[in-house]
């Protein structure tokens, strides 16, 4: 068995000897593994079976003496059938490196990155390079994040930045200043990161901008120009938008006309205005709104009104 070599019988049945008739006695089944030999390196000899089939010897002697010839026989020519055969191209896989982050570090520590190697020639294969390589990758696969989290190989830097949490459930309000809102959000958050000079602390932090719990404060003065006396005429307004420094506020300016020649020019702030044309025509600009806490606007609307006939616009806003 430690030579690998398998043995297998078939027994036949023999009758009992009849008064005055000799006894002949067939070999039972056998067959045997033989390895190859006389291989280059790099190379490996192919496994071959070779087989003595029942009945081939007899004997009138003993089922021992029948056995012993097919063994013989076996022994004889199985490996030259062995040395007969191809010998196997051995394949051995290319070196693989894959990085893997640490997954097993405490809080208040930094993961970093682990590097899981399989060398060259760890693995060999009978079948073809794509077939050891794809051993080499699945031992990556299998052990490469387990060797990156092992404490043997493990690496987590301490890290000093707070840790900032919300609590559940979360303390919130809206930023405001000057008494109107930014938009954004403030969540109470603790500082988890037991490594940081502000373990534990309690702040209001910005949880970005969330216009469905905080609108935008904004305030509009002034009226867009509609035209109303019939025939040529002409109408400018002006006035201003006023927000949270920072915000931005979308402008959207219409013209609505029954009349082909009529124009809107102006601007908002420093953003040219200029529509014209009958039927219904706008532009929508992305204002950000200053330090100041204003921009300014200024429309005006040229044309001839018919009667009946429309000329108008307007100004809304929105973030």
């Amino acid at each position: 068995e430690n030579r690998n070599i398998v043995k297998m019988y078939e027994y036949n049945i023999v009758s009992n000897k009849t008064a005055g008739c000799p006894v002949q006695y067939s070999n039972r089944a056998l067959s045997e593994v033989f390895t190859k030999q006389g291989c280059a390196a790099g190379y490996v000899g192919s496994n071959v079976t070779f087989s003595v089939g029942a009945g081939l010897f007899t004997s009138a002697t003993s089922q021992y003496d029948a056995d012993i010839k097919a063994e013989a026989y076996l022994a004889a020519n199985g490996q030259a059938a062995a040395n007969s055969a191809a010998c196997l191209v051995l394949y051995y896989n290319a070196a693989q490196s894959v990085p893997f982050t640490t997954h097993s570090c405490a809080v208040g520590q930094v993961p970093g990155t682990v590097t899981y190697t399989v060398a060259a020639g760890t693995y060999v294969s009978t079948v073809s390079q794509a077939d050891a390589d794809q051993m080499a990758t699945d031992d990556v696969n299998a052990n490469g994040q387990s060797y990156a989290n092992s404490n043997a190989h493990k690496v987590c830097t301490v890290d000093h930045t707070p840790d900032w949490e919300a609590d559940y459930p979360a303390q919130t309000q809206c930023q405001a200043v000057g008494g109107l809102n930014t938009g954004h959000i403030l969540v109470q958050m603790t500082d988890v990161n037991p490594n940081s000079s502000t373990y534990n602390n309690i702040q209001l932090l910005d949880g970005g901008f969330n216009t469905s719990a905080c609108p935008v404060s904004l305030m509009f003065s002034g009226a867009a120009p509609n035209l109303t006396t019939v025939g040529y005429s002409s109408k400018t307004g002006s006035g201003y938008i006023t927000g949270t420094a920072g915000a931005v506020v979308k402008v959207t300016i219409t013209l609505n006309s029954s009349d082909a020649g009529a124009t809107l020019t102006g601007s908002v702030w420093g953003s040219s205005v200029n529509l014209s044309g009958s039927g219904n025509h706008s532009n929508t600009y992305n204002v950000t709104i200053p330090d100041s806490g204003y921009v300014s606007w200024s429309l005006t609307l040229t044309g001839t009104l018919g009667s009946p006939g429309y000329i108008s616009s307007n100004i809304s806003l929105s973030y």
